[in-house]
């Protein structure tokens, strides 16, 4: 087996924790591979170890996803929601995959098109207000949202975000969204701060199609998981969808969601 090592250069700076999980592996009979660059050899990795936080996971998604490749987060950051083992941990998140007693934690992702482009988000895509060329960031959004060709309604406030379960611990919850167990194949549209006492976050299927229409003067801009993406100016629109693929995190064999929810936001206030 060879397992594919991303570290955050900031969260382990002197690479304590790296050195400790390349040192375990590799005692334990697994061969390993520092991630540079999502190249083709990465196919031949049998799993994507993270250490960081939750930021860093997203930074690496995109290359799990293309590669199929099931992901093991230690968390090396504040929160580390969606990793699964602290950085005290380490060795023994090496032991766990190399017994094969870790269990796959399945997450759907969301998508959108921009020209040929095609961006995933793990957590949410957002339509936002930006800075305009006059540097003005006081400018509210206007935006039309459709679910499967149904229009639900007119947003005039910061926006709009459109959340996974994944997601909705996030930016979502943040925005007053529900929290989604990831058993739930669902999508979250939430408003940002919108200017209606009439305005609430709306669950639909994960199979609904959604189209986000900037019908204001000035233009949004198109986030995905927090990565700004293009802007989307008067009169265009963007759909959004459940993507094809999705995200695979391997997790203890007594790992439980709400547990987790309740240990990593309910205990820190």
């Amino acid at each position: 087996m060879t397992a594919l090592i991303y570290t955050n250069a900031y969260k382990d700076p002197d690479c304590v924790y790296t050195k400790k999980l390349i040192k375990r592996l590799n005692a334990n009979c697994v061969e390993t591979k520092i991630f540079n660059e999502c190249g083709d050899d990465i196919d031949k990795c049998d799993v994507l170890f993270v250490i960081g936080g939750d930021g860093t996971i997203l930074d690496v998604k995109n290359c799990a996803l293309k590669h199929n490749l099931p992901i093991i987060g230690i968390n090396a950051g504040k929160l580390g929601f969606l990793t699964e083992f602290e950085r005290e941990e380490t060795e023994f998140a090496a032991d766990c995959f190399t017994n094969k007693t870790l269990k796959t934690d399945e997450r759907i992702c969301c998508s959108l098109k921009i020209g040929d482009k095609e961006v995933y988000a793990l957590n949410e895509i957002s339509i936002q207000r930006v800075c305009d060329g006059n540097k003005k960031n006081g400018l509210v959004t206007d935006l039309a949202v459709y679910i499967n060709g149904d229009k639900l309604e007119n947003l005039t406030g910061d926006g709009v975000i459109v959340s996974t379960p994944t997601g909705s611990t996030a930016y979502s919850l943040a925005s007053g969204g529900a929290v989604l167990t990831p058993d739930v194949n669902a999508f979250s549209v939430v408003p940002i701060c919108a200017h209606s006492i009439f305005a609430k976050p709306i669950v639909c299927s994960s199979e609904c199609v959604i189209k986000i229409e900037n019908v204001g003067k000035p233009d949004a801009g198109i986030f995905a998981d927090g990565e700004f993406v293009s802007f989307l100016s008067t009169g265009e629109g963007v759909v959004v969808k459940k993507s094809n693929s999705s995200l695979t995190f391997l997790r203890k064999e007594n790992y439980n969601f709400l547990t987790r929810l309740i240990k990593k936001l309910g205990e820190r206030f």
